[in-house]
């Protein structure tokens, strides 16, 4: 651009990098308000990007109750309930998790699901899982049932959800 100005006869530096100020003459700053503002913004995204690295939960678990039917009477005096269970693995390493189910106390809840769930490494691992518990227990027909899945590799990893246990009303 300037070769083209001083061909032309005109003043070289039409086309910089420049403030107003500069060009009245008059003196600028490096660190003037809109860049100083810039920068704030830029470490507050930096900030909320490391704390969202930092806190991401590296499995996920989803507890989907069967939609057919609330609930089955099963043998023995006892009702289950059919849950889809999804294990969904955010790390670049194979993790094997085990299963436990947690009720109120003194519910004595019955887990049929696989021992270990091997997940690799990105994927999603789903699984039926049965809960059983005896009929005489259910007081008020339904309880908050927690299934947790830990990992059994010594990555420590842990993750609970909670589920609504449903069985029939018992008659007063």
């Amino acid at each position: 651009c300037n070769d083209i100005m001083d061909r032309m006869g005109y003043e070289r530096g039409l086309v910089r990098y420049t403030t107003e100020h500069e060009l009245e003459g008059k003196k600028t700053h490096i660190f003037r308000p809109r860049l100083i503002g810039y920068f704030a913004v830029l470490i507050v995204m930096c900030g909320a990007f490391a704390y969202t690295l930092g806190t991401r939960v590296p499995v996920e678990l989803e507890l989907i109750r069967d939609r057919g039917q609330l609930y089955v009477e099963a043998a023995n005096n006892r009702i289950e309930n059919i849950y889809t269970l999804k294990l969904a693995n955010k790390e670049q390493a194979a993790h094997e998790y085990a299963l436990s189910a947690v009720g109120p106390a003194g519910v004595d809840i019955e887990l049929f699901a696989p021992k270990t769930i091997k997940v690799a490494p990105g994927e999603l691992a789903e699984v039926l899982i049965r809960c059983s518990v005896d009929k005489d227990q259910l007081a008020k027909g339904s309880f908050d049932l927690k299934i947790s899945a830990q990992a059994i590799d010594g990555s420590g990893i842990e993750i609970t959800k909670e589920n609504r246990f449903i069985g029939p009303l018992q008659s007063r």
